[in-house]
């Protein structure tokens, strides 16, 4: 096998050394404060480690959770929610156990247990269809029906939700989630508290154990089952189920021993889980388990992927310290994975993203770039925002803006450009309608390098993401090698890596083949690779050829000082 396909290539070691340059500081007015530090091993895997081992007694299991990277996975790419959710459904119910079945208990097909977590819910989310905006019946396919149902068929349920803040939207649709799941679940269904009011619990994790090992399964990756989320990769919406039109993400299913190491992140937050709405003792409710008869009759191998779970969990203050917080010096495998993956590309980053904010990603790509001088930056995202500008959306488009700048390495607003001079390709999606150009909402959280490497997760590109929100990630890299191209010369690529990239980009550039295995070859097909740019956002609207349309970044105004201190209060206070 080629060095450059094997994981330990492109994952973190468990006693790895890592030092990385932070950031210290920011300003709008000049360069960024950065100092080289030593990330300490409490804070890595092997810190996590002697945590997950303590929640499992079976040997064998507890060697699992100290691993490193799991291998021997089989790993799907359910691309936009309609793939996502309509999976979801089958694994929850599966033909058999339909609401139209008669229901007769549990046999050992059926789920053992379910576990969710994420930052949003909706009560009225259906699995299998969008839910018009204009429409108040409640579908068949309701996530608490849904539920409901594998309850009544034996299921053992736990949810984990977001204690949201947002007094508008958000906050109530999930507020009502779970108050519903609070009735069908006996107090099994628990509102988070946030480590501050300014910290999110961003994870987004499903988990569904059966009796057969290898019929479990966990997703990962960038999907709430909340609203908006339902679309398809045609992304034809006409009628919007709350503001936007088209919504673009991806989402991860993972059979296998990686799996595990998913449970046992679920298993530690549950157990940390503060009580809020709940009267119940959480200790009466603990996170079921496998017997240790069913994982030792699991197979050893279900498909060629290995996989690296990577967390984000922020350094607990001095007074959560005192309540004995778990982590409290938290955990920073995002950040150093990425970093790491990062160090290795050769060709190509292609990143999907829903911001893309000015943080130490931008530092660790223009520094790849510099030496690699034939490295390319692909970027699809959200062409607009969705915060609006008298709340900080002009300060989110100066940070999208700042991250270009920093992987071009130019000072001045004005003095990069896209396309081949700097090797930047940054684009939105839009819909084909000819009078609507209305924007697809990017959300995925993706990068892959090289054909080779993976990661899709909860993380966002970000400093948020990096250093104090809780987010999950994982990174893929296949066992099974295909012959393919980077930049016109044939290489060993990874399987996985590969399908998934030719996949999004047919999907982007509405394409039914892509003509050649060479992603830079590809690139050529994308709009203003050929030195012609659209100069203003409106004439990027106007090009109908593809969904992909170039993205022009916003260039607008520095904002007041003020701004910037309340947007970025909550990472200040972590700092502290």
């Amino acid at each position: 096998m080629s060095e450059e396909c094997k994981p330990e290539y492109w994952f973190l070691d468990v006693d790895g050394e890592i030092k990385l340059t932070i950031r210290t500081g920011h300003s709008t007015k000049g360069p960024n404060l950065t100092r080289r530090v030593d990330i300490p091993q409490n804070v890595l895997l092997s810190g996590r480690a002697a945590e997950w081992q303590n929640l499992l007694e079976e040997k064998a299991a507890k060697a699992t959770l100290a691993k490193p990277y799991t291998s021997g996975n089989e790993v799907t790419a359910l691309i936009d929610g309609k793939d996502f959710m309509s999976d979801l459904y089958e694994e929850l119910l599966p033909e058999k156990d339909k609401p139209k079945d008669d229901l007769q208990g549990l046999d050992e097909e059926d789920p053992d247990f379910i576990l969710i977590t994420g930052w949003e819910f909706w009560k009225r989310r259906a699995l299998c269809e969008r839910v018009p905006k204009s429409s108040q019946q409640e579908s068949m396919s309701a996530l608490p029906d849904v539920l409901n149902t594998a309850l009544s068929k034996g299921a053992t349920m736990r949810v984990l939700s977001f204690d949201n803040p947002i007094p508008v939207g958000v906050g109530p649709r999930t507020t009502s989630f779970v108050e519903a799941m609070n009735v069908l679940l006996k107090h099994s269904a628990v509102l988070v508290a946030p480590h501050n009011p300014f910290v999110s619990h961003h994870q987004k994790e499903v988990f569904i154990a059966r009796s057969a090992f290898k019929e479990s399964c966990a997703y990962v990756g960038g999907m709430d089952l909340a609203i908006n989320r339902w679309d398809d990769s045609k992304h034809e919406k006409r009628e919007p189920e709350d503001l936007n039109f088209g919504w673009h993400d991806i989402q991860l299913k993972v059979r296998g021993d990686a799996a595990l190491q998913l449970w046992a992140n679920f298993a530690e937050r549950w157990k940390d889980a503060r009580k809020k709405t709940v009267g119940a003792n959480l200790l009466d409710c603990p996170v079921p388990r496998w017997s240790a008869k069913e994982w030792k009759k699991r197979p050893k191998e279900i498909g060629k992927q290995h996989v690296q779970v990577l967390r984000t969990v922020g350094e607990a203050g001095t007074r959560e310290r005192r309540r004995d917080r778990f982590m409290a010096d938290g955990e920073k495998t995002v950040l150093c994975g990425f970093e790491k993956a990062i160090s290795k590309a050769e060709c190509y980053i292609y990143i999907e993203e829903q911001f893309l904010w000015d943080c130490e990603l931008a530092d660790y790509i223009a520094a790849r770039m510099k030496v690699k001088k034939d490295l390319r930056l692909i970027i699809v995202m959200t062409a607009g925002c969705e915060i609006p500008p008298d709340l900080g959306g002009d300060y989110a488009f100066f940070l999208r803006h700042a991250f270009l700048r920093t992987v071009m390495r130019v000072q001045e607003r004005d003095a990069g450009d896209y396309g081949d001079e700097y090797r930047v390709y940054p684009y939105g999606l839009y819909q084909l309608e000819r009078d609507g150009h209305n924007e697809i909402y990017v959300h995925s959280k993706l990068f892959i390098i090289d054909d080779r490497y993976v990661a899709v997760g909860s993380a966002n590109v970000d400093r948020r993401s990096m250093h104090i929100e809780t987010e999950i990630t994982l990174g893929v890299v296949d066992g099974k090698l295909v012959d393919g191209k980077l930049g016109g010369k044939p290489a060993k690529v990874c399987a996985f890596a590969k399908d998934l990239r030719e996949k999004l980009w047919k999907e982007h550039l509405g394409v039914p083949s892509l003509g050649s295995d060479d992603p830079i070859e590809v690139l050529k097909q994308f709009p203003g690779t050929g030195g012609t740019w659209p100069i203003d956002p409106q004439e990027a609207r106007n090009d109908q050829k593809h969904h992909l349309r170039c993205y022009i970044a916003y260039k607008g105004r520095l904002l007041q000082e003020n701004i910037c201190r309340l947007l970025d209060r909550s990472e200040r206070e972590w700092r502290q």
